[in-house]
């Protein structure tokens, strides 16, 4: 029997999550949702996502962090601000003056329509233009 190997299959195009949404967000404050994403059609597997801030003066420990809410019913989707809720990822920054980007990949993601959310924790509101949540989805084939 022949062993199996796995690759990635090409991914789709990255696109915008996020941007108007995050400008000026305060500090411990939820965006609004992004747009839905149906991967009941897809079945995509995983997720990456890019997060790019403008220039600003991060307080404390500064992370901004990602939801994923999805709706099971087809009708609704999960409380956007539910505190219970575990985010699908962290992104961790210094407190230094600058320009913020970072990647976080393989995240996997359900079935299922979904819809995107960032809670700001930088200290400071986030910049007023110039902040982006971008995605793309992949998954993987037996080759």
């Amino acid at each position: 029997m022949a062993a199996t190997t796995f690759s990635w299959t090409a991914g789709t195009t990255i696109a915008s999550a996020l941007t108007t949404e995050l400008n000026a967000l305060a500090n411990a404050a939820f965006s609004a949702a992004s747009a839905a994403y149906d991967n009941e059609t897809n079945h995509y597997l995983y997720l990456d996502l890019e997060l790019v801030l403008a220039s600003l003066t991060p307080t404390g420990s500064p992370y901004c962090a990602v939801f994923l809410i999805a709706h099971l019913d087809g009708t609704n989707y999960e409380d956007t601000a539910n505190t219970a809720s575990v985010p699908i990822a962290i992104f961790s920054f210094t407190t230094a003056v600058a320009a913020k980007r970072q990647i976080r990949s393989n995240i996997l993601v359900p079935p299922l329509p979904f819809k995107l959310v960032l809670q700001n924790n930088m200290g400071p509101s986030l910049g007023a233009t110039l902040n982006t949540l971008k995605y793309r989805l992949h998954s993987e084939q037996g080759v």
